[in-house]
Protein backbone atom coordinates (compact mmCIF):
# COMPACT_ATOMS: atom_id res chain seq x y z
CA UNK A 1 0.00 0.00 0.00
CA UNK A 2 1.50 3.31 -1.02
CA UNK A 3 1.82 5.45 2.36
CA UNK A 4 3.56 8.72 0.87
CA UNK A 5 2.39 11.34 -1.29
CA UNK A 6 3.65 15.20 -0.89
CA UNK A 7 2.04 17.48 1.37
CA UNK A 8 -0.87 18.85 -0.22
CA UNK A 9 -1.94 22.82 0.58
CA UNK A 10 -4.95 23.37 2.62
CA UNK A 11 -8.60 23.31 1.11
CA UNK A 12 -11.45 24.50 2.22
CA UNK A 13 -13.47 21.87 3.92
CA UNK A 14 -17.54 22.65 5.67
CA UNK A 15 -17.39 19.85 7.76
CA UNK A 16 -14.24 19.44 9.74
CA UNK A 17 -16.06 19.96 13.14
CA UNK A 18 -18.42 17.49 11.91
CA UNK A 19 -15.88 15.02 10.64
CA UNK A 20 -13.87 15.62 13.83
CA UNK A 21 -17.04 14.53 16.38
CA UNK A 22 -17.83 11.58 14.17
CA UNK A 23 -14.16 10.61 14.49
CA UNK A 24 -13.98 11.16 18.33
CA UNK A 25 -17.35 10.14 18.96
CA UNK A 26 -16.50 6.49 17.44
CA UNK A 27 -12.73 6.30 18.76
CA UNK A 28 -11.52 2.83 19.47
CA UNK A 29 -9.15 3.06 22.23
CA UNK A 30 -8.83 -0.85 22.51
CA UNK A 31 -7.14 -0.15 19.14
CA UNK A 32 -4.44 2.37 19.38
CA UNK A 33 -1.04 1.39 20.34
CA UNK A 34 -0.30 1.45 24.01
CA UNK A 35 2.54 3.53 23.83
CA UNK A 36 0.74 6.21 21.20
CA UNK A 37 -2.15 6.33 23.86
CA UNK A 38 -1.57 9.36 25.90
CA UNK A 39 0.06 10.96 22.72
CA UNK A 40 -3.58 10.43 20.90
CA UNK A 41 -5.10 11.55 23.85
CA UNK A 42 -3.48 14.84 24.08
CA UNK A 43 -4.06 15.79 19.78
CA UNK A 44 -7.39 14.92 20.22
CA UNK A 45 -8.04 17.60 22.92
CA UNK A 46 -6.52 20.47 20.00
CA UNK A 47 -9.94 21.80 19.17
CA UNK A 48 -8.46 22.08 15.30
CA UNK A 49 -7.12 18.39 14.82
CA UNK A 50 -7.64 15.13 15.26
CA UNK A 51 -6.40 11.90 14.95
CA UNK A 52 -7.15 9.49 11.97
CA UNK A 53 -4.88 6.25 12.27
CA UNK A 54 -1.26 5.32 13.93
CA UNK A 55 0.87 2.63 14.61
CA UNK A 56 3.51 2.42 16.89
CA UNK A 57 5.56 0.51 13.51
CA UNK A 58 6.46 -3.16 14.30
CA UNK A 59 9.59 -5.30 13.86
CA UNK A 60 8.43 -8.79 12.50
CA UNK A 61 10.64 -12.13 12.31
CA UNK A 62 10.38 -14.06 8.86
CA UNK A 63 7.63 -16.09 10.75
CA UNK A 64 5.57 -13.30 11.08
CA UNK A 65 5.89 -12.86 14.89
CA UNK A 66 6.46 -9.66 16.26
CA UNK A 67 10.16 -9.46 17.84
CA UNK A 68 9.62 -7.73 21.46
CA UNK A 69 12.94 -6.73 21.97
CA UNK A 70 15.67 -5.38 19.36
CA UNK A 71 18.61 -5.92 22.03
CA UNK A 72 22.06 -7.20 19.79
CA UNK A 73 21.83 -10.85 18.20
CA UNK A 74 24.71 -12.74 17.43
CA UNK A 75 23.50 -12.78 13.66
CA UNK A 76 22.42 -9.96 11.70
CA UNK A 77 19.28 -10.89 10.29
CA UNK A 78 16.39 -9.18 8.39
CA UNK A 79 13.22 -8.01 9.23
CA UNK A 80 9.68 -6.83 8.23
CA UNK A 81 9.13 -3.30 9.46
CA UNK A 82 6.10 -1.94 9.54
CA UNK A 83 5.31 1.82 9.52
CA UNK A 84 5.12 3.56 12.42
CA UNK A 85 3.20 6.57 11.79
CA UNK A 86 0.61 9.26 13.24
CA UNK A 87 -2.07 10.48 10.54
CA UNK A 88 -3.86 13.50 11.58
CA UNK A 89 -6.80 15.68 9.92
CA UNK A 90 -5.84 19.59 10.46
CA UNK A 91 -8.59 22.42 10.42
CA UNK A 92 -8.11 25.29 7.61
CA UNK A 93 -7.48 27.77 10.47
CA UNK A 94 -5.00 29.87 11.47
CA UNK A 95 -4.13 27.60 14.36
CA UNK A 96 -4.62 24.80 12.00
CA UNK A 97 -1.80 26.09 9.63
CA UNK A 98 0.53 27.17 12.38
CA UNK A 99 0.43 23.26 13.37
CA UNK A 100 0.97 22.06 10.22
CA UNK A 101 4.11 24.25 9.23
CA UNK A 102 5.70 23.24 12.59
CA UNK A 103 4.76 19.68 11.58
CA UNK A 104 6.59 19.74 9.05
CA UNK A 105 9.73 20.87 10.55
CA UNK A 106 9.86 17.56 12.72
CA UNK A 107 12.24 15.88 10.21
CA UNK A 108 14.87 18.43 10.40
CA UNK A 109 14.82 18.27 14.47
CA UNK A 110 14.76 14.40 14.68
CA UNK A 111 16.18 12.43 11.07
CA UNK A 112 15.66 13.59 7.44
CA UNK A 113 16.33 10.38 6.13
CA UNK A 114 14.13 8.79 7.80
CA UNK A 115 11.02 11.04 8.97
CA UNK A 116 8.15 12.30 7.07
CA UNK A 117 5.86 14.53 6.77
CA UNK A 118 3.67 13.86 3.98
CA UNK A 119 -0.27 13.42 3.17
CA UNK A 120 -1.44 10.41 2.25
CA UNK A 121 -3.68 10.05 -0.43
CA UNK A 122 -6.15 6.96 0.71
CA UNK A 123 -6.69 9.23 3.80
CA UNK A 124 -7.31 12.66 1.73
CA UNK A 125 -10.00 11.05 -0.20
CA UNK A 126 -11.73 10.94 3.44
CA UNK A 127 -10.67 13.85 4.87
CA UNK A 128 -9.19 16.50 2.98
CA UNK A 129 -6.54 18.40 5.32
CA UNK A 130 -4.57 15.04 6.68
CA UNK A 131 -1.20 14.65 6.96
CA UNK A 132 1.31 11.79 8.47
CA UNK A 133 3.93 11.91 10.15
CA UNK A 134 5.88 8.31 9.57
CA UNK A 135 8.79 6.74 10.48
CA UNK A 136 10.47 4.97 7.38
CA UNK A 137 13.58 4.76 5.82
CA UNK A 138 13.63 7.55 3.05
CA UNK A 139 14.00 4.68 0.31
CA UNK A 140 11.32 2.81 1.18
CA UNK A 141 9.07 6.07 1.93
CA UNK A 142 6.10 4.88 -0.07
CA UNK A 143 5.52 1.49 1.68
CA UNK A 144 3.94 0.69 4.49
CA UNK A 145 5.91 -2.26 5.37
CA UNK A 146 9.79 -2.70 4.11
CA UNK A 147 12.07 -5.95 4.60
CA UNK A 148 15.33 -4.43 6.68
CA UNK A 149 18.93 -5.52 8.34
CA UNK A 150 18.46 -5.92 11.81
CA UNK A 151 21.17 -3.03 12.55
CA UNK A 152 18.99 -1.21 11.07
CA UNK A 153 15.94 -2.42 12.74
CA UNK A 154 17.47 -1.09 16.32
CA UNK A 155 18.01 2.57 14.54
CA UNK A 156 14.85 2.82 13.05
CA UNK A 157 13.27 1.81 16.78
CA UNK A 158 15.54 4.38 18.38
CA UNK A 159 14.61 7.48 15.72
CA UNK A 160 10.58 6.46 15.79
CA UNK A 161 11.19 6.54 19.62
CA UNK A 162 12.48 9.97 19.75
CA UNK A 163 10.27 11.32 17.30
CA UNK A 164 7.19 10.03 19.13
CA UNK A 165 8.98 11.69 22.60
CA UNK A 166 9.17 14.67 20.47
CA UNK A 167 5.71 14.84 18.86
CA UNK A 168 4.42 13.59 22.66
CA UNK A 169 6.04 17.04 24.33
CA UNK A 170 5.55 19.28 21.51
CA UNK A 171 1.73 18.92 21.82
CA UNK A 172 1.66 19.34 25.53
CA UNK A 173 3.46 22.46 24.91
CA UNK A 174 1.02 23.63 22.45
CA UNK A 175 -1.49 22.41 25.00
CA UNK A 176 -0.10 24.42 27.67
CA UNK A 177 0.11 27.95 26.12
CA UNK A 178 -3.91 27.30 24.26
Amino acid sequence: METYTDCKPFVDTLHFKRDRGYILDNLDVGGIDLPLLPLVQKINRLPYVFSLQCCQGHFLRKNGKDIKTLDPLQIDQPVNYRLAYIALCIENSSSGRRLEQRLMNIPSFIDCDNVQFCSAQWFWNQWPNSYALQIMPERFKTFDSALITYTEAREIAKIRDACFAYLDDFVANISDQE
